[in-house]
């Protein structure tokens, strides 16, 4: 089955012509399309783009059941969102995600981050490795939710 997501206000964090490498001030740019169309497949994005450029003949080929979706006026955000972390960090890293985003290196941040935080970070640290081991761990398939009035 396919769902067609139609006349979307605003598709975020997508573009065109996808940038291989984001970093710096440019992770500030957000990628917006208006009047958009977003088509889903099997629980993967097929197809995105202008309302214009839409080839509903192309989508509706096969004879797949479609469903489509009516976003007049909503914002749709298919975006990929990489939440990982590292374990050694007990920490929270909002703060270094900003200063990456304002164009600061690497250094900048471990210098600015360690001479802030150097004692609460070292407490946290303390604390995390005397907590149990996390056991259980599965890999949750990826869905696609989509909310209508």
């Amino acid at each position: 089955m396919k769902t067609l997501i139609l006349n979307i206000k605003q598709l975020v964090q997508t573009e065109l012509s996808p940038r291989k490498w984001v970093a710096g001030k440019d992770m500030a740019r957000l990628g917006i399309l208006e009047n958009a169309y977003l088509l889903v497949e099997e629980d993967k994005i097929a197809g995105f783009g202008k309302m214009e450029d839409l080839d509903r003949e192309a989508v509706y080929a096969g004879g797949d059941i479609v469903k489509e979706i009516d976003a007049t006026g909503r914002l749709v955000m298919p975006s990929y969102c990489d939440s990982h972390t590292h374990l050694v960090y007990a920490g929270s890293r909002e703060i270094e995600y900003i200063d990456k985003i304002r164009g600061l290196s690497y250094e900048e941040i471990a210098k600015r981050v360690f001479s802030i935080h150097a004692k609460g970070y070292v407490k946290l640290l303390k604390k995390s490795f005397s907590m149990q081991p996390m056991t259980g761990f599965r890999k949750s398939p990826v869905s696609v939710q989509v909310q209508s009035k």
